[in-house]
């Protein structure tokens, strides 16, 4: 319990002490009597640590409830649209909720591969199952992800998968948010090796090849070391992009116009006839919490 203060001319209060309840509240008292456990710096003069107070009933308070008797009601966020199931389709609308789907669903995957989160991966393995199988073609990596997720979760030992898990990036500069892909740091390395075979020219045989790409990774460190020394600027790692200011405005302008988020029932698109409002909308599923 909480023993607290009015505050002159202002509905808040000060916390003086903390304590516990001695004996069962009388309804027509108004007084409680209250066991003090901990006094605020401010409070000291008033109370002492094991001493038992009567305090007014309307200036206690209970740690962690909000001090009021009828809580404000807050309607949760409903998980079901409130466009009619029985109105017609709206197909430029249900074209702009897969293209949020999809793209927030992308910033996600970019995401984790970033900060290394092999637990969120897991996750995003489950979701691209359900995308995969609600493809025609899909139906191989749909089965794909499922064999991938059956070994995680059941079928490797606790270490391996931990290992399969956490092992698929790298971050080869340090920081963080910096990590990429295990596939793409083996790309750099087989660009590397193709390098010092270019260099042999026709002076290739088994036992040449296997000896310089054995080198390749030093050599390209030794590379690196040698501009180091000499001052030489490194070659960027990280590709150029033009300007996207002028697209930016370009597709505001169109959504102010066409309105693709309020729901007009029977516009239709030309290249998307049939385009519903989720690529996952004609699967037959069920979702649960876990």
């Amino acid at each position: 319990m909480l023993l607290v203060q009015t505050l002159e001319g202002q509905s808040s209060y000060h916390v003086l002490a903390v304590g516990k309840v001695t004996q069962p509240l009388a309804a027509h008292s108004d007084l409680v009597p209250v066991l003090v456990a901990f006094v605020e710096p401010k409070a000291v003069q008033l109370f002492a640590v094991g001493q038992v107070v009567l305090w007014p009933r309307k200036l206690v308070a209970v740690y962690g409830k909000r001090a009021q008797e009828e809580p404000i009601p807050v309607e949760p966020p409903s998980l079901i649209s409130s466009i009619p199931t029985s109105s017609t389709e709206d197909r430029l609308m249900n074209y702009g909720l897969q293209v949020m789907q999809l793209g927030v669903f992308l910033m996600q995957l970019n995401d984790t591969e970033a900060e290394s989160d092999g637990e969120r991966s897991l996750r995003n393995w489950k979701m691209l199952m359900l995308y995969f199988r609600s493809r025609p073609r899909g139906m191989k990596y749909a089965f794909e992800a499922m064999r991938f997720i059956t070994f995680v979760k059941d079928l490797y030992s606790e270490r391996m998968a931990h290992r399969i898990l956490h092992g698929q990036f790298v971050n080869a500069k340090g920081g963080q948010g910096k990590n990429y892909a295990n596939d793409l740091k083996m790309e750099h390395e087989v660009r590397n090796n193709k390098v010092v075979l270019k260099g042999m020219c026709g002076n290739k045989t088994l036992k040449a090849v296997q000896r310089s790409t054995s080198s390749s990774f030093l050599l390209n460190e030794t590379a690196k070391q040698y501009d180091r020394e000499s001052n030489l600027t490194p070659e960027s790692t990280s590709h150029t992009h033009a300007c996207t200011s002028d697209d930016i405005r370009e597709i505001i302008e169109i959504i102010n116009k066409q309105k693709p988020f309020e729901h007009q029932p029977g516009r239709t698109l030309k290249s998307f006839p049939s385009i519903s409002k989720s690529p996952l909308e004609q699967l037959d599923v069920f979702y649960t919490r876990g």
